[in-house]
C-alpha cells in the first residue's frame, strides 16, 4: 500500500482509501471529476495575403536582377582589366627587346640560296618560300621540291620540307635564316641520316 497526501488536509491516506479518514473528503467525488487541464496556448504567426507575398517575391526578384547585372559588371570591367594586362605586358616585353613570337606557313622572301650540303654537295634555292632546289655532287645532280612548313619572324626558325618529282617526302631541313642573306641548318632525310648545309642569299 502506498500513501498520499489529502488533497483538502494534506495529511498522508492510503491510495487506496474513498474518504480522508482525517477531514472526510469524498475522493472518488474528486476522482471522478478531473480538473480541466489548461490548454497551452500556440503563437501561430498570421498569414501573409496574397498582396504581401507578391511583395516578397518581387523583392526578391529584385534582389536577384541586381545582384545578375552586378555579376555581369564585374566580369567586363575584368574583361577590359585584362585585356589591358595583357597590352601592356606586351608593350614591356617590347621596351626590354623581347619580340613576340609569329609563326606562320609562309616565307615572305623570294630569294636565290646558293651554298654546300653535306661534305661536298653544291645546292640551290629557287625561291625558298614555295619553289625548288637543286642539289649537285659528284656530278650527279637531281632536283627537289620545297614547301616550308613553319617560320617564326622571331626567332628566324625555318623549317622547309622536301618532295621528289612524285610527290613523295624526302626529308626536312632545319635552320635559320639570318636577316634574310643566309640559311643554314641541318637536312634530315626520310631515313633518319643527317647532313649539315650552309647557303647565303645570292642576287639574280
Amino acid at each position: 500500500m502506498a500513501l498520499i497526501s489529502c488533497p483538502q488536509c494534506g495529511k498522508q491516506i492510503s491510495n487506496k482509501a474513498l474518504k480522508c479518514p482525517h477531514c472526510n473528503l469524498d475522493l472518488m467525488t474528486l476522482y471522478s471529476h478531473p480538473q480541466p487541464v489548461q490548454a497551452i496556448e500556440t503563437e501561430i504567426p498570421p498569414h501573409k495575403t496574397d498582396t504581401e507575398q507578391k511583395k516578397s517575391q518581387k523583392s526578391w526578384m529584385a534582389f536577384a536582377a541586381g545582384a545578375g547585372c552586378l555579376a555581369l559588371v564585374m566580369v567586363v570591367l575584368w574583361f577590359f582589366l585584362f585585356k589591358d594586362m595583357l597590352k601592356t605586358s606586351e608593350s614591356e616585353k617590347k621596351k626590354a627587346g623581347v619580340e613576340t613570337t609569329e609563326v606562320s606557313t609562309s616565307f615572305p622572301y623570294n630569294t636565290y640560296y646558293t651554298g654546300i650540303i653535306g661534305a661536298a654537295g653544291n645546292m640551290t634555292i629557287d625561291n625558298i618560300g614555295g619553289g625548288f632546289y637543286t642539289y649537285t655532287s659528284n656530278e650527279t645532280s637531281f632536283t627537289r621540291s620545297i614547301k616550308v612548313k613553319s617560320y617564326d619572324r622571331t626567332s628566324g626558325h625555318l623549317l622547309i620540307e622536301s618532295y621528289n618529282k612524285s610527290g613523295d617526302y624526302v626529308g626536312l631541313f632545319d635552320g635559320y635564316t639570318n636577316s634574310n642573306s643566309s640559311y643554314s641548318g641541318t637536312f634530315t632525310n626520310y631515313k633518319g641520316g643527317t647532313v649539315e648545309f650552309r647557303l647565303y642569299a645570292k642576287p639574280r
